[in-house]
């Protein structure tokens, strides 16, 4: 949890929610895009060469 920006991991219903916001008519302008729900560990872990 050190390296997660946020300090915990994902409960179900936050995925659950990104899931419904992808399939409900709110993204229906949403094309060819990329959603990490990930808690920001993805823009924060950085490794070294």
């Amino acid at each position: 949890l050190v390296h997660v920006p946020r300090g915990s991991f994902a409960e179900p219903e936050e995925i659950a929610a990104a899931v419904a916001f992808l399939a409900s008519d709110d993204a229906s302008f949403v094309t060819a895009a990329n959603f990490l729900v990930d808690g920001g560990i993805s823009g924060a872990y950085v490794t070294a060469l």
